[in-house]
């Protein structure tokens, strides 16, 4: 069975994950420190909650130096949801805690910019210039704040006519504004492309 490193601090809906991977024959090596990460193997970072918490349990577990250094990654780092969303330099929901910097630019509350209702809950289709077996397809999404200016932006999807990034990538680093274990055979699908 494949491996993949699991970046564990306290935040993810870990079993969710563990199971669908699971369906395509993905094993997770549990990542709780630095020294356990192996770095011939993708990598998932998961967040659920805020961007804060999620900073301060980086720092707790020793990750934060790690994470910002982009050399200890030979293979895929994929964040999903705030893990995503920590890629980031910085966050309104968050202005004390600065993210990791792997992408420029800054996660907005999106009531600022014409979201009337947060969270946003549910299926929206997502389209772009990734490959295009992915685009136009529904994937599940819970959140309050995202990207909307990323130059890494490889897939988007609309709410209130406005524009909010679903897929970011650079180079190896790549974060999902969905959840993708919560998405289907498309989004375990979509974790099996970056994890090849």
């Amino acid at each position: 069975m494949k491996k993949i490193n699991y970046i564990e601090y306290g935040v993810g809906n870990f079993l969710s994950i563990k199971n669908s991977l699971k369906t395509i024959n993905i094993d997770l090596n549990i990542v709780d420190k630095p020294e356990n990460f192996n770095n011939e193997l993708h990598t998932l970072l998961p967040g659920v909650g805020n961007f804060d918490y999620c900073m301060q349990q980086l720092a707790k577990n020793n990750f934060i130096e790690f994470l910002k250094d982009q050399t200890n990654f030979k293979k895929n780092l994929v964040g999903i949801c705030v893990g995503m969303q920590i890629m980031f330099t910085k966050s309104e929901e968050a202005k004390d805690y600065p993210g990791l910097g792997i992408f420029d630019g800054e996660i907005v509350n999106l009531q600022n910019i014409g979201i009337k209702k947060t969270p946003i809950i549910g299926w929206n289709k997502i389209y772009g210039n990734f490959k295009s077996y992915f685009m136009n397809k529904k994937f599940y999404f819970i959140h309050s704040y995202g990207n909307i200016k990323s130059k890494c932006s490889i897939s988007s999807y609309k709410k209130n006519k406005t524009e909010i990034n679903a897929i970011i990538k650079k180079d190896n680093f790549i974060g999902l504004q969905f959840h993708p274990e919560k998405s289907g055979q498309i989004g375990i699908e979509l974790l099996n492309e970056f994890f090849k």
